[in-house]
């Protein structure tokens, strides 16, 4: 499964934008856990944009960060399908 696109987790659909669709009032704490992860990799890929205004950014660039940062293999596997 995609994790990435209308309707799933992160919408990534337009370039320069993230949009979150995930915690609908789960209470399994594993899907907690990756949902505060995968958020959490994308406030560190913010700032590193931010420390470095001149890097590219593209999708790609983003699901390469999580996929290499993660300690979650599982979303690790998702940011890799969609390199």
């Amino acid at each position: 499964d995609s994790f990435a696109g209308h309707g799933h987790e992160l919408n990534c659909e337009h370039d320069y934008t993230v949009e979150f669709r995930r915690g609908k009032g789960t209470l399994n704490s594993i899907s907690i856990h990756r949902t505060v992860e995968l958020m959490t990799m994308i406030v560190r890929y913010a700032w590193k944009i931010a420390r470095n205004p001149d890097m590219s950014v593209s999708r790609g660039d983003i699901y390469r960060f999580i996929a290499e940062n993660t300690t979650s293999p599982a979303l690790a596997e998702l940011a890799r399908k969609e390199i």
